[in-house]
């Protein structure tokens, strides 16, 4: 069922995302004791938000295409019919959902382009080794 965004990865996996995270964070200037103390949930959710997957690490830094992190205004443009996305609506929540087509959305209720301000790409699954 769609609505919750879920990332499965290994322990150690998530220390090399947090090891990553916090580089990044340190070099866009963010407080140090919060760096040091940021849990695995904030490591998860900062990745999705970033819309980071684990294999697009190089180092600490994230690979760059076109829709890549970055909200498309529904406004703008509207997804492929039936395609999974994440969603924001007007008042900041931010979910997924199923773009059905003539500016619906669908999730656990139907939403119309109305209630939802921008969308963007859900990342490529995780390819293990």
């Amino acid at each position: 069922m769609m609505g919750r965004l879920q990332v499965i990865c290994t322990t150690d996996q998530i220390k090399e995302a947090k090891r990553n995270v916090q580089k990044y964070m340190r070099k866009h200037k963010s407080d140090e004791d919060f760096i040091k103390n940021i849990s695995d949930d904030f490591v998860m959710g900062f990745m999705i938000s970033q819309r980071m997957a684990w294999d697009d690490y190089d180092n600490g830094t994230q690979r760059e295409n076109d829709d890549f992190g970055k909200w498309i205004p529904c406004s703008e443009r509207l997804p492929e019919d039936n395609t999974d996305v994440i969603v924001c609506f007007h008042n900041g929540e931010i979910t997924e959902m199923r773009y059905l087509g003539n500016e619906i959305f669908q999730g656990i209720y139907k939403h119309t382009t109305k209630a939802i301000v921008a969308w963007m790409p859900l990342p490529e699954p995780y390819k293990g080794e």
